[in-house]
């Protein structure tokens, strides 16, 4: 009993979305209600895949003008270099009720380092 009046790829008796098939050659489709119908019926309905790919996150690299510009030497190991040596900076990033963002920066190497506190 057909209880939707619904567009082809919703199923009429329970309202699922049916599963299209990905291989042309298959031949029924199966609700998981034990709705079946013909994939013939579905007119050349194209089926189609969306993949989404990230970039891959990388630190960022800043290159000291001199170290006075960055504010006080703080004894932290730089986790791109190794040196015990950083200069930081504080600024407000998120809502005033928020901590402060801390951002080290390497002497050596200029790696950018960020601490939400």
């Amino acid at each position: 009993m057909n209880m939707f009046n619904s567009m082809l790829e919703f199923c009429p008796v329970c309202g699922a979305i049916l599963p299209l098939p990905l291989d042309p050659e298959k031949i029924d489709i199966n609700c998981h209600c034990g709705y079946k119908t013909k994939a013939s019926s579905l007119n050349g309905m194209v089926i189609s895949r969306v993949e989404i790919v990230y970039n891959p996150i990388e630190k960022k690299r800043k290159q000291l003008q001199t170290e006075d510009n960055f504010g006080p030497t703080v004894e932290r190991v730089c986790s791109a270099c190794g040196h015990n040596e950083m200069t930081y900076k504080t600024q407000q990033m998120r809502s005033a009720d928020e901590g402060m963002t801390i951002f080290y920066y390497c002497i050596k190497c200029g790696n950018m380092e960020k601490e939400d506190s």
